[in-house]
């Protein structure tokens, strides 16, 4: 598990990416998975962002978080072969748990 804590935000926002750049293919479906919880009820977004300017998000969706653990799947494709980061962000002060991350085509 990892835990994120952002206690001061001004501008600008905490990332945690996946370190490689995975290639998705056009026209497959995909799910980034795992388990989330925050005593503080704090959320977090996760997205596929491109790898290079203008970093755009090729899909995203907010995280909703409660104090017991709970799973969450993003399903997302690309409707064509793109490049990019898994990434997480968050952009206001609180702390998150995550675990359990996996990144797979959808079967």
């Amino acid at each position: 598990a990892i835990r994120i804590k952002v206690e001061k935000a001004d501008d600008g926002q905490l990332q945690f990416t996946s370190w490689t750049k995975p290639t998705f293919k056009k026209d497959v479906k995909y799910v980034v998975e795992g388990w989330i919880r925050s005593k503080e009820n704090a959320g977090i977004k996760v997205g596929i962002r491109q790898t290079g300017e203008p970093y755009e998000f090729y899909a995203e969706q907010s995280l909703e978080a409660s104090g017991e653990w709970k799973q969450f799947v993003f399903e997302f494709s690309v409707s064509e072969d793109k490049e990019a980061f898994v990434m997480f962000y968050k952009q206001e002060t609180g702390t998150v748990d995550l675990a359990g991350l996996v990144v797979r085509e959808k079967k």
